[in-house]
């Protein structure tokens, strides 16, 4: 513990700090140098003052967001360093500068609207005018304030994939219903860990899936997987069940919008 620092000398970094120490055998060291924070703590100093020294933050300017903030450290090595510039929050953090976190109580997030790892929300009790705004929020920051990332769909074994079916996992399948799908090879996945709903259901209702064979949903819609829906055909039957669903959706979807349109003249004379 020979070790003498000077911690308001400026250096060139927060890894960095100006000392000496008078017994060591070295004459360099016994002179005042900079000195690397990591060789101070192998020697038992506290070096907790070396970081957050010498930070000034603008926590009120309008242009601040949860990950930046308008800062300066006047006492920097570093002409930059010393005007006021945006710094992120999480380099001040470990700089030990205390940032302030935002309660998890004043997020609204809407959960129906998402874009990848992002999600639709604001923070009304925010310093940063944009943050208060509905934007979109990185899942590592909704985690940062204390909210947990909710799945798309819940963990239950049973979810609709991207291309619209419904896939199952063996948490939401039977004794027998895995038996079944491992019968017929129905598990996919490299991990062959999860199933088709409508190609169980088929199985189970004809007992296997012919070569060259799909399963049709009779009315076009890929979630409906009760029995009575599912039929077995081809390809190109397969084809026209969806776009038979897709021209009688349009056909609907035009007479409704006809039928307001109607509507809204009448209400108007």
């Amino acid at each position: 513990m020979s070790w003498e620092v000077d911690w308001e000398h400026p250096t060139r970094g927060s890894e960095w700090a100006w000392a000496r120490n008078p017994t060591s055998k070295c004459r360099a060291s016994r002179e005042w140098h900079e000195t690397g924070v990591h060789s101070l703590r192998r020697a038992g100093i506290d070096t907790r003052r070396c970081t957050g020294h010498g930070w000034e933050v603008d926590w009120t300017h309008p242009k601040n967001t949860g990950s930046k903030v308008w800062a300066r450290n006047p006492r920097s090595p570093r002409s930059s360093a010393r005007l006021w510039h945006w710094v992120m929050t999480g380099w001040l953090r470990t700089q030990g500068v205390s940032t302030p976190t935002f309660r998890a109580d004043s997020w609204e997030v809407d959960w129906t609207r998402r874009r990848g790892k992002q999600v639709w929300a604001r923070n009304l009790l925010s310093k940063g005018a944009s943050a208060r705004a509905w934007h979109w929020v990185d899942y590592r920051q909704m985690q940062r304030s204390g909210i947990r990332w909710r799945p798309k769909s819940p963990r239950n074994g049973r979810w609709v994939s991207s291309s619209g079916y419904v896939m199952l996992s063996r948490v939401a399948m039977t004794a027998e219903d895995i038996a079944v799908a491992e019968t017929h090879g129905l598990f996919k996945g490299r991990d062959r860990t999860t199933v088709w709903e409508h190609q169980l259901v088929a199985v189970k209702k004809y007992g296997a899936i012919g070569p060259g064979r799909v399963v049709r949903h009779l009315n076009g819609v890929k979630t409906d997987n009760c029995p009575e829906n599912l039929l077995l055909g081809t390809t190109q039957e397969n084809t026209l069940d969806h776009d038979t669903a897709r021209r009688m959706l349009m056909y609907w979807r035009e007479r409704c919008e006809r039928a307001e349109g109607e509507l809204a003249r009448l209400q108007r004379a």
